[in-house]
């Protein structure tokens, strides 16, 4: 150290001055300095520290200056130079810390320009920039400045090289912003000055933006402070943004790849939605920088981009997730807006029209702002679910050849494209090859097991329909569930409805889809009303005038979903008005008989509609539309169903049953017989009273085999008071004996009727089926043998055993009472026992004779003595 003291003590002295020329010449001697005092040696690092360690502000910036020239010459390794600085800057005043940041800045600029490639620092922790920042809070400004410097000196070797080398210093400060609050300074300064630098070179930024549109997916909003950061930084990165394409629009350059940095801008705006919108304005934010994007692209005139589809699916997952109407609001005219500009575009015309679109999610969600009291609401709501009926029509309805499954999607992604995803490949899979393909199956116990099944009849959504019955049922019953299932019955059901919605319109799916739909409804009661409205928005769709497609299957089925909605009580009103718009004396035929059916099968949900389904079930009713076969035929369904789900209301109907009954046609006549048969069934109505009054009007059953079949289903509820009818009871069975034994050239037909009058004849007593059909068993027996028809046969095996079997009771197979001797030889026989054996002296009676056996009378007693006595002699003789 001695070649260097002499210089060290002149950065003594207290001449600025004198002491910068005394660490000039320091570094001049270390520069040519041999190897033993070379800067790697002790004394020149010796000397190189009390310099930089000094107290004299003149000594240490003429130090630091002197310093990085000596690394630039390559006489000072880099690592060391970055070491050295670091070091200093720790232990120095806070008077010299942007002094040395600076230092450290021109390193780093020195190093990364040497080789971009090598000069990587991938691990945060030694990051020269977060060593600087992790070592003092003073460095914040100077570091942002070095930032800054290091951006526009280094863009000509690539900006994309520079924002990588950036981007674990700036991954690191937005993570570790919550936890340090001198870091959210250093955040807002960093995105204020590059957002600056985005505006003055425009051509270079989008790289520079996309760094930090990634970094913001690592900041959380937890307090009002963060909120207020959260809009800091949305706004500076929004004006930058529109800044940067506004320029790159006018010089006509990358205006392609600014749409799509604008497309990934605008996705981690909506992934911030979950965290601002715990604060009072967060969503209004969100949405209007989200608008200001969108329409000043437009503005300028480019056209709608594919990849703005993904933004599509982050409005869908947050529209899903809103509760409050204005906010859902906002996101319609955000898509409304969409489509439109898709549409003027002509994105949608020929090929596009063959795709799937990922707007037709929103079908669900948005239709329950139909409902809305909001004039200007339920107006935005209708515009857009009018363009969503088009895109699903359109699609539903392009040529099989044309529709196609394109795009791909990363391996690790977002909530909506998940879904999304989901959507596409279970609509454009083939069903008939499902082979090696994991599914959800379910055990006879309900549990569900998810295995490789080879051969698979159940599509995915009839399985998820199952597990999700399965949950509801459970839940019904209050029976205990798994968390998993309780976060699947709280949490899926908009979702399964979502899905579901979209898949009305499938082929082959769209049945269970629709149950799917109702699944949904019954696990959550909220959805309701948005269930009842997609009903009437594919009834209206699917109806409209330019629709040239016969949707007739999928409206009855969408119809038959109406009843599964009256399980909530708030629900009957609006399902009731639904369907009386329907029983107009002026609807059609068959809109008229669906609306009783449907009526009908609401009322079996909830008693509560029964009033209004009485109202259509008069009996002045079969003769208002007498000439109208079908709405008769539904009023008979309908009346049948309600005598067999409950009695006591099928009693209030007794009239519409006798009208039924009356009635020519053979198949009404037949559900009367059959809601009378389920009234006597439930011992509401008297069988033989109710028999005596109809049974001039079913003379007619030969003719028919529905008319003979309904009529057996009826007799057999007159076994029970048979004995105090005997004659009425005598013309039921000869009746259905003539039914049973009927043969008719078409005898297939008859095949059902003649069995069930056989199945009601084994219901009445033998005895009198014996009194009221002589020779039953000869005839039975004949009739057994010829029998060819299968069904038949086995109701009259059925009636044959019956008959063996009331033999088998009531033959006489012991006298018991004493017979009177006749002769006497039979006195004798009479006699000759009891003389020749005294009472209880029967000990000797295994001498007798076997015929005398006959005559003798052994009680147990007498039985377990011999018994025993035979085993004792048997005993001795093997001894």
């Amino acid at each position: 150290m001695e070649p260097y003291s002499s210089l060290l003590e002149k950065i003594r002295v207290p001449q600025p001055s004198l002491q910068k020329f005394a660490v000039i010449s320091i570094f001049e001697k270390l520069r040519s300095a041999p190897t033993h005092l070379d800067p790697d040696s002790d004394p020149g690092r010796e000397a190189i520290t009390q310099c930089l360690h000094s107290t004299s502000p003149a000594v240490v910036d003429q130090s630091v200056r002197e310093f990085c020239l000596l690394v630039k010459d390559s006489k000072l390794d880099l690592p060391r130079g970055l070491l050295e600085l670091q070091s200093a800057l720790e232990g120095s005043n806070s008077r010299f810390v942007d002094v040395f940041v600076k230092g450290l800045g021109f390193l780093v600029r020195l190093g990364f320009q040497r080789n971009s490639s090598s000069f990587r620092f991938h691990s945060s922790e030694t990051h020269p920039f977060v060593k600087i920042l992790s070592c003092r809070v003073e460095v914040s400004f100077e570091l942002v400045q070095q930032v800054l410097i290091f951006i526009v000196q280094n863009k000509q070797l690539g900006m994309v090289e520079v924002c990588e080398f950036l981007r674990p210093f700036l991954n690191f400060v937005f993570i570790r912003m919550p936890f340090l609050s001198s870091l959210a300074s250093v955040a807002r300064n960093l995105i204020s000055s590059m957002a600056s630098v985005c505006c003055s070179f425009p051509r270079e930024a989008i790289p520079l933006i996309k760094l930090l549109t990634g970094c913001l997916k690592y900041f959380h909003c937890k307090d009002a402070e963060d909120f207020s950061n959260s809009s800091f930084f949305l706004d500076y990165m929004v004006d930058a943004f529109l800044v940067v394409l506004r320029n790159l629009v006018r010089m006509s350059l990358l205006v392609r790849e600014a749409q799509v940095c604008g497309v990934e801008l605008l996705e981690i705006i909506f992934s911030l939605h979950m965290d601002l919108q715990k604060f009072s304005g967060g969503s209004e934010a969100i949405f209007e920088v989200s608008r200001r994007l969108l329409f000043v692209q437009k503005e300028l005139g480019l056209s709608y981009i594919p990849e703005l589809s993904s933004v599509i699916l982050s409005l869908f997952v947050t529209f899903i997730q809103l509760e409050v109407e204005h906010e859902q609001l906002s996101i319609a005219k955000l898509l409304l807006f969409l489509l439109a500009w898709k549409s003027e575009n002509e994105y949608i015309v020929g090929r596009a029209a063959s795709e799937l679109s990922e707007e037709l999610l929103f079908i669900f969600p948005v239709i329950n702002l139909v409902s809305s009291p909001s004039k200007s609401v339920k107006q935005v709501a209708t515009d857009l679910l009018s363009v969503l009926g088009k895109l699903s029509i359109n699609f539903f309805t392009a040529p099989k050849k044309e529709l196609t499954m394109q795009g791909r999607f990363p391996s690790i992604t977002r909530p909506g494209v998940i879904i999304f995803r989901l959507l596409r490949q279970l609509w454009f899979q083939d069903q008939s090859s499902l082979s090696g393909s994991f599914y959800i199956a379910f055990t006879s116990m309900g549990e569900p097991d998810v295995k490789e099944v080879r051969h698979v009849s159940q599509n995915w959504i009839y399985l998820l329909r199952e597990y999700s019955q399965w949950v509801a049922e459970k839940q019904k019953l209050a029976l205990p569930i798994s968390h998993s299932q309780e976060i699947f019955r709280a949490e899926m059901p908009l979702l399964l409805g979502t899905v579901a919605s979209v898949f009305v319109m499938h082929q082959t799916l769209g049945t269970s889809a629709v149950d799917l739909l109702a699944v949904s409804g019954n696990m959550d009661p909220k959805l309701g009303v948005p269930l009842l409205l997609v009903i009437l928005f594919y009834n209206h769709t699917l109806s409209a005038e330019d629709v040239y497609i016969d949707f007739h299957d999928k409206l009855l089925k969408l119809l038959g979903m109406l009843p599964s909605l009256a399980s909530h009580p708030a629900m009957i009103p609006l399902i009731v008005q639904t369907i009386l718009p329907m029983l107009h004396k002026d609807s059609k035929p068959a809109l008229y008989a669906t609306a009783i059916r449907l009526l009908c099968k609401t009322w079996e949900i909830n008693d509560r509609i029964f009033g209004s389904l009485q109202g259509v079930l008069l009996p002045k009713q079969f003769s208002q539309f007498a000439s109208e076969r079908n709405i008769c035929i539904s009023m008979a369904v309908s009346i049948r169903d309600v005598c067999r789900r409950n009695p006591d209301r099928g009693v209030d109907l007794i009239l519409s049953v006798s009208a039924c009954i009356e009635s020519q046609d053979p198949i009404i006549q037949a559900l009367g017989l059959q809601s009378l048969a389920h009234l006597c069934e439930a011992d509401v109505i008297d069988f033989y009273t109710a028999w005596g009054v109809i049974s001039k009007h079913v003379m007619t059953y030969p003719t028919d085999p529905s008319v003979a079949h309904s009529m057996c289903l009826l007799l057999r509820w007159g076994a029970m008071d048979a004995e105090a009818y005997p004659e009425a009871a005598k013309d039921v069975l000869q009746i259905l004996w003539e039914v049973g034994t009927f043969r008719h050239p078409g005898h297939g037909s008859w095949a059902k009727a003649r069995a069930s009058a056989f199945e009601a004849l084994t219901c009445y007593e033998v005895l009198h089926i014996q009194k009221s059909i002589p020779e039953i068993r000869e005839k039975n027996m004949e009739l057994l043998i010829s029998e060819t028809e299968p069904e038949v046969l086995r109701a009259v095996e059925g009636f044959e055993v019956k008959i063996i079997t009331n033999e088998h009771l009531t033959r006489r197979r012991l006298v018991k009472e004493k017979r009177v001797s006749a002769n006497k030889i039979e006195k004798l026989l009479d006699v000759f026992p009891r003389v020749i054996f005294a009472s209880g002296n029967n000990s000797r009676a295994s001498e007798l004779p076997g015929a005398a056996l006959f005559c003798l009378s052994f009680n147990p007693k007498d039985l377990n003595q011999q018994g025993a006595s035979k085993c004792s002699g048997t005993t001795r003789c093997t001894r």
